[in-house]
Protein backbone atom coordinates (compact mmCIF):
# COMPACT_ATOMS: atom_id res chain seq x y z
CA UNK A 1 0.00 0.00 0.00
CA UNK A 2 1.52 3.55 -1.07
CA UNK A 3 1.67 6.30 1.49
CA UNK A 4 -0.67 8.60 0.62
CA UNK A 5 -3.19 5.74 1.06
CA UNK A 6 -1.68 4.51 4.49
CA UNK A 7 -2.19 7.97 6.02
CA UNK A 8 -5.69 8.47 3.66
CA UNK A 9 -6.77 5.00 5.93
CA UNK A 10 -5.65 6.48 9.12
CA UNK A 11 -7.15 9.75 8.83
CA UNK A 12 -10.60 8.31 7.95
CA UNK A 13 -10.62 5.74 11.06
CA UNK A 14 -9.10 8.70 13.47
CA UNK A 15 -10.50 11.65 12.28
CA UNK A 16 -14.50 10.52 13.51
CA UNK A 17 -13.29 9.42 16.85
CA UNK A 18 -10.97 12.44 17.62
CA UNK A 19 -14.40 14.23 19.30
CA UNK A 20 -15.86 11.02 20.74
CA UNK A 21 -14.72 8.76 23.53
CA UNK A 22 -16.01 4.98 24.22
CA UNK A 23 -19.59 6.25 25.35
CA UNK A 24 -20.15 8.49 22.59
CA UNK A 25 -19.78 12.01 21.57
CA UNK A 26 -19.62 14.95 24.07
CA UNK A 27 -21.19 17.64 22.31
CA UNK A 28 -22.28 21.06 24.48
CA UNK A 29 -25.39 22.04 24.46
CA UNK A 30 -28.22 23.94 26.73
CA UNK A 31 -27.28 26.18 29.39
CA UNK A 32 -23.50 24.96 29.22
CA UNK A 33 -23.03 25.69 25.88
CA UNK A 34 -24.06 29.01 26.55
CA UNK A 35 -22.43 30.12 29.64
CA UNK A 36 -19.62 29.18 27.26
CA UNK A 37 -20.49 30.69 24.18
CA UNK A 38 -21.89 34.03 25.39
CA UNK A 39 -20.08 34.25 28.69
CA UNK A 40 -21.64 37.53 30.41
CA UNK A 41 -19.46 40.17 30.78
CA UNK A 42 -16.95 40.90 33.35
CA UNK A 43 -18.81 44.27 35.18
CA UNK A 44 -21.68 41.71 35.89
CA UNK A 45 -19.66 39.96 38.68
CA UNK A 46 -20.22 43.09 40.56
CA UNK A 47 -22.88 43.92 43.48
CA UNK A 48 -23.88 46.85 44.75
CA UNK A 49 -27.02 46.58 46.82
CA UNK A 50 -30.04 49.19 46.17
CA UNK A 51 -28.03 50.19 42.97
CA UNK A 52 -29.65 49.83 39.44
CA UNK A 53 -27.79 47.83 36.42
CA UNK A 54 -27.61 51.42 34.89
CA UNK A 55 -26.06 52.79 37.69
CA UNK A 56 -23.47 49.87 37.94
CA UNK A 57 -22.89 50.49 34.21
CA UNK A 58 -21.58 53.98 34.90
CA UNK A 59 -19.54 53.09 37.66
CA UNK A 60 -17.94 50.54 35.50
CA UNK A 61 -17.09 52.68 32.65
CA UNK A 62 -15.96 55.59 35.36
CA UNK A 63 -13.37 52.90 36.81
CA UNK A 64 -12.02 52.40 33.26
CA UNK A 65 -13.84 49.65 32.33
CA UNK A 66 -15.92 49.03 28.64
CA UNK A 67 -19.04 49.85 27.75
CA UNK A 68 -19.76 46.19 27.05
CA UNK A 69 -19.00 45.42 30.03
CA UNK A 70 -15.75 43.91 29.99
CA UNK A 71 -11.85 45.06 30.24
CA UNK A 72 -9.46 46.24 27.04
CA UNK A 73 -7.85 49.11 27.94
CA UNK A 74 -7.16 51.61 25.49
CA UNK A 75 -3.41 51.10 23.53
CA UNK A 76 -2.68 54.46 24.81
CA UNK A 77 -3.73 54.12 28.24
CA UNK A 78 -1.69 50.54 28.01
CA UNK A 79 1.32 51.95 26.76
CA UNK A 80 1.27 55.21 29.46
CA UNK A 81 0.98 52.25 32.31
CA UNK A 82 3.64 50.13 30.51
CA UNK A 83 7.11 50.33 32.47
CA UNK A 84 10.32 50.66 30.19
CA UNK A 85 11.56 47.68 31.11
CA UNK A 86 8.17 45.62 30.49
CA UNK A 87 8.83 44.02 26.51
CA UNK A 88 4.95 44.01 26.25
CA UNK A 89 1.67 45.49 27.56
CA UNK A 90 0.70 42.22 29.86
CA UNK A 91 2.13 43.57 33.38
CA UNK A 92 0.53 46.85 32.22
CA UNK A 93 -3.10 45.79 31.59
CA UNK A 94 -2.72 43.48 34.77
CA UNK A 95 -2.02 46.80 36.54
CA UNK A 96 -4.62 48.65 35.38
CA UNK A 97 -7.46 45.49 35.97
CA UNK A 98 -6.43 45.27 39.27
CA UNK A 99 -6.98 49.04 39.50
CA UNK A 100 -10.52 48.65 38.48
CA UNK A 101 -11.28 46.47 40.60
CA UNK A 102 -9.84 48.67 43.48
CA UNK A 103 -12.50 51.49 41.84
CA UNK A 104 -15.27 49.68 41.74
CA UNK A 105 -14.29 48.05 45.63
CA UNK A 106 -13.65 51.83 46.53
CA UNK A 107 -17.43 52.68 45.22
CA UNK A 108 -18.76 50.07 47.51
CA UNK A 109 -19.39 47.23 45.35
CA UNK A 110 -19.24 43.39 45.98
CA UNK A 111 -17.40 40.87 44.00
CA UNK A 112 -19.72 37.86 43.55
CA UNK A 113 -17.53 36.22 40.70
CA UNK A 114 -15.24 33.19 41.27
CA UNK A 115 -12.46 33.36 43.08
CA UNK A 116 -10.01 30.37 43.17
CA UNK A 117 -7.05 28.86 45.38
CA UNK A 118 -4.78 30.08 42.97
CA UNK A 119 -1.90 32.50 43.11
CA UNK A 120 -3.87 34.58 40.38
CA UNK A 121 -6.94 34.72 42.69
CA UNK A 122 -5.58 35.55 45.77
CA UNK A 123 -3.37 38.20 43.78
CA UNK A 124 -6.76 40.32 42.54
CA UNK A 125 -8.40 43.27 44.62
CA UNK A 126 -11.69 41.30 43.95
CA UNK A 127 -10.62 38.05 45.68
CA UNK A 128 -8.77 40.56 48.58
CA UNK A 129 -5.43 41.21 47.32
CA UNK A 130 -4.50 45.00 48.68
Amino acid sequence: MNLRLRVLSRFVVIAPLSACCPNGCFVLSGAAFEALARPSPMREDWLKPGHSDAERRSDWEACGGDENGNFVPEYELLKKEQRPDEKDGTLAQRRLYRELQRCMKRLGYQYIGKCHDNEISRSLPACGAP
